[in-house]
C-alpha cells in the first residue's frame, strides 16, 4: 500500500486534534481531578511488572535512574497525551490516503474526542505513557505496511506498547484488517494472501515479543503476576474458551447498537448514529463485494476479511480469556476506527455520483453529530468528577474537624477508619442526573465515592490532613467500646480507645 496521503490533510488531522482537544478535554486539564487510582499513584505510573506491563516498568526505572520523577500533572500530562493523538492522527492520515480536508478533520476529532480518552484521563498519572503505547501500535502498523522490512521493527514496537498496556492490541488488529480490506483490488488473490500472511505474523510475532519480555522481567525481577483482571491466565487458552471469545467479541462488536455499552451508548439516538454507521460500511461493503471484475479467489477473501473487521475492532474480548475480566471503556479504543473506517472506503469511491456524495455528506453528518455528543459527554463526566471531588473534599474535611475536636485528641494519636465511609450517612446528596455517566473511572455514585474512592492518599492530598494507621487495629474493633460504637455520623461514633483515634463507618469490614 502506498502510503502518499497528502500533507495538507496530514498536518489538518493534526490541528484538529489539537483544538478539539481543547475543547474537549480542557476541564480536566486546568483542573486537578485526583482520587482512587490517581490519589495513590501521584508520584508514579501505576501498576507494572506485576499487571504484565512490564515496559511500563522498564519506562518507570528509566525516568528514576535519570531523575525525571513522575507527576500527575494535568496540564503536562493531558497536552502531551493530546500532542501524541495528534501524531497519531496524522500517521493515520498518511496510512489511509486521505485525500479530503472533511475527513482529514474528522479523524482527528474523533480520535481525541471518544470517550475511551476521557477514561484515559482519569488516570492522568499514566496517560501519556498509555498513549504513547497507541502511537507505538499505529506507528507499527504504518512501518509494516510501508517498508518491505518494517514488519521487524514493528513485532518489538507491538510487543513494547502490549507491555504498556495490552488492550491496545486490538488498534494494530483493526487497522490490519482495515488496510488489507481497502487494498484487496490492487492485488491479485495470491499477492493478497502473502500480504495477509504477513501482517498475522507481524501480529503472533508482536504476541511473542510481549510474552517473551514479560517472562524475561518476571524472572529478573522477581515479580508474582497479580490475579487482576485474569492477567495471570491471559496464556491459558484453549480451544472451548477461544470459541466462546471469539462468540463475545461479535456480540461485544454490537453492543453499542444493542444497548449501554462501556458508556459511549446509553442514549437511544446515540445507537441509532452507531447502527446508521453499521449500515453505511455494510452499503459499501456489499457495493465493493458487487463490482464487476473481481476474481472469484478475491471476492471470497474480501468477504471474508469483511467478516474479521468486528472481530478485530474487539480483540478485547479474545483476550479477555478469564471470567473476572470486565470490559470497560478505557479497554475500547479500537472501537473508534469502526467509525473512521467509513472514510477509508470512501476514499476508495468514485464520489461523481450523486448516491455516493450523498452517502459521503450523510457518513459526515453522522460523525459530526456523533463527535458533538461524545464532546459533550466528555464535559458532563469531568463536572461530575469535579463535584464529586470537591463534595468529599467537603465531606472528609468535616469528619476532620470533628477528630481533631475529640477531647484529649493530639495528632500524634493513629486513627483507625472503620467500615464503608459514609453508607450509613443519609444526608449525603445524590444527583440522579449524573447516573447517566458511565464512563470508566465516572461511573460511581457520590456514595460509592465516598466509600471507596477517597482513602488515605486522598485525605493527605484534598484535606491536609494525614495521619499513622494503629498497630493494634485487631484488638480495637474485638474491644466491648468498639462494639457499642454507633455509625457515624451519630453522636458517638468517634471516639479515643486505647490512645487511638476511632472512626466507625458501618458495622462491616471494606475489603
Amino acid at each position: 500500500m502506498s502510503c502518499t496521503g497528502k500533507s495538507r490533510e496530514k498536518w489538518l488531522a493534526g490541528a484538529a486534534v489539537l483544538i478539539c482537544g481543547l475543547v474537549t478535554h480542557g476541564y480536566i486539564l486546568t483542573n486537578k481531578i485526583s482520587y482512587h487510582d490517581d490519589s495513590v499513584n501521584y508520584f508514579g505510573v501505576g501498576t507494572t511488572f506485576e499487571s504484565g506491563r512490564w515496559a511500563l516498568g522498564l519506562i518507570q526505572k528509566f525516568l528514576t535512574k535519570i531523575d525525571f520523577f513522575n507527576y500527575s500533572s494535568s496540564w503536562w500530562n493531558g497536552l502531551l497525551s493530546i500532542l501524541l493523538v495528534a501524531v497519531c492522527a496524522m500517521i493515520l492520515s498518511e496510512l489511509f490516503q486521505i485525500k479530503h480536508t472533511g475527513y482529514a478533520v474528522l479523524v482527528g476529532v474523533l480520535l481525541i474526542s471518544f470517550p475511551a480518552m476521557t477514561s484515559l484521563f482519569a488516570y492522568m498519572f499514566t496517560a501519556p505513557y498509555y498513549m504513547f503505547a497507541v502511537l507505538l501500535m499505529i506507528s507499527a502498523v504504518y512501518m509494516t505496511v510501508k517498508y518491505s522490512y518494517g514488519f521487524l521493527p514493528a513485532i518489538i514496537m507491538m510487543g513494547f506498547s502490549m507491555g504498556i498496556y495490552q488492550t491496545y492490541f486490538g488498534v494494530a488488529t483493526t487497522l490490519f484488517v482495515l488496510i488489507l480490506v481497502s487494498d484487496a483490488e490492487t492485488r491479485n488473490f495470491i499477492e493478497n494472501i502473502k500480504e495477509a500472511f504477513k501482517y498475522l505474523l507481524t501480529l503472533l510475532g508482536g504476541i511473542l515479543c510481549y510474552f517473551l519480555g514479560n517472562t524475561i522481567c518476571i524472572r529478573n525481577f522477581h515479580v508474582t503476576l497479580l490475579d487482576y483482571q485474569g492477567i495471570n491466565d491471559m496464556a491459558d487458552v484453549t480451544v472451548k474458551s477461544l470459541i466462546g471469545s471469539v462468540k463475545n467479541a461479535y456480540i461485544g462488536f454490537l453492543q453499542p447498537i444493542l444497548g449501554e455499552f462501556c458508556g459511549i451508548s446509553n442514549q437511544k439516538a446515540v445507537r441509532i448514529l452507531y447502527l446508521a454507521v453499521y449500515l453505511m460500511v455494510g452499503v459499501l461493503v456489499l457495493r465493493r463485494l458487487c463490482k464487476r471484475g473481481m476474481e472469484l479467489w478475491n471476492r471470497i477473501y474480501f468477504f471474508v476479511l469483511c467478516c474479521l473487521i468486528p472481530l478485530s475492532i474487539s480483540i478485547i474480548y479474545v483476550m479477555a480469556v478469564s471470567d473476572k475480566t470486565v470490559i470497560h471503556t478505557l479497554m475500547i479504543y479500537p472501537y473508534v476506527f469502526g467509525l473512521i473506517y467509513p472514510i477509508v472506503l470512501l476514499e476508495k469511491e468514485n464520489l461523481k455520483g450523486k448516491f455516493w456524495k450523498g452517502i459521503s455528506v450523510f457518513y459526515c453528518t453522522v460523525a459530526i453529530l456523533l463527535s458533538i455528543y461524545y464532546i459533550r459527554l466528555d464535559n458532563i463526566a469531568y463536572l461530575k468528577a469535579n463535584y464529586q471531588q470537591e463534595t468529599a473534599t467537603a465531606y472528609y474535611t468535616e469528619v476532620i474537624s470533628q477528630i481533631k475536636s475529640t477531647e484529649k485528641y493530639n495528632s500524634n494519636l493513629p486513627v483507625l477508619f472503620y467500615g464503608a465511609a459514609g453508607s450509613m450517612d443519609d444526608s449525603i446528596p445524590i444527583l440522579w442526573r449524573f447516573d447517566d455517566i458511565q464512563l470508566q473511572g465516572y461511573s460511581n455514585n457520590m456514595h460509592d465515592f465516598i466509600s471507596y474512592y477517597a482513602g488515605k492518599e486522598f485525605l493527605e492530598l484534598h484535606c491536609g490532613y494525614t495521619y499513622q494507621e494503629p498497630e493494634n487495629r485487631e484488638t480495637i474493633i474485638a474491644s466491648e467500646n468498639f462494639q457499642k460504637m454507633p455509625c457515624y455520623p451519630c453522636d458517638g461514633s468517634i471516639k479515643i480507645i486505647d490512645g487511638v483515634v476511632v472512626v466507625k463507618w458501618s458495622n462491616f469490614e471494606v475489603r
